[in-house]
């Protein structure tokens, strides 16, 4: 929720390409297959990130936003990121929220709460359309890239109940199942988080 964030408010042209760096996921995680060298869409990145979580695409978004004067390597460019991520957090008042990774990768000092999670999903749906309408999808089409990709949403609420109309789900073996849900039925709009679950 917060890479998205922070990629939406330094991005603003979704269809601005962005050159995977040479990073390489453990099999384990969950990812699109993004080929060092492959040229895709942010708009296309952010759907990949928010629907199947894609750890890839995060590593993109966020080496590709955080490069700049002194900040060309991947690590340096990555945390340069995370940085502008903490940065974030601050000024919306997340105080038990810290980041130490674009990913959400169990890794120390890489944590938030469900009130925390409840605030950023809030400002996010509110401040970017282009977000709401995707985490929205059930599932959807990247055209850009070395080939076309299919992607669902690992919400599966979405799509089974007209009125659920996002979020974002994670899991890590620290954090359990979590699960940051948005339904908005008869008037009202309900934002939840439920954490570490079996």
């Amino acid at each position: 929720l917060m890479t998205a964030l922070v990629v939406l408010e330094h991005v603003h042209n979704l269809g601005t390409t962005f050159t995977e760096p040479n990073y390489y996921p453990a099999a384990v995680d969950s990812q699109i297959g993004l080929a060092p060298g492959e040229r895709m869409t942010v708009g296309d990145l952010l759907v990949a990130l928010m629907l199947p979580s894609a750890d890839d695409a995060a590593e993109d978004l966020a080496y590709n936003v955080g490069r700049g004067p002194g900040h060309g390597s991947l690590g340096g460019a990555v945390a340069h990121f995370v940085a502008m991520m903490n940065v974030q957090a601050q000024s919306l008042g997340l105080r038990h929220t810290h980041y130490s990774t674009p990913i959400g990768l169990d890794t120390p000092r890489n944590y938030s709460t469900a009130t925390d999670l409840v605030r950023l999903a809030a400002y996010d749906l509110t401040h970017s359309p282009f977000l709401a309408r995707i985490v929205a999808l059930p599932h959807a089409v990247l055209r850009s890239g070395n080939q076309v990709r299919y992607v669902i949403n690992r919400n599966d609420l979405v799509g089974r109940f007209p009125w659920i109309d996002g979020v974002k789900t994670g899991h890590t073996a620290a954090a359990g199942y979590v699960l940051v849900a948005s339904g908005h039925r008869r008037g009202m709009r309900l934002i939840d988080a439920v954490l570490g679950t079996g």
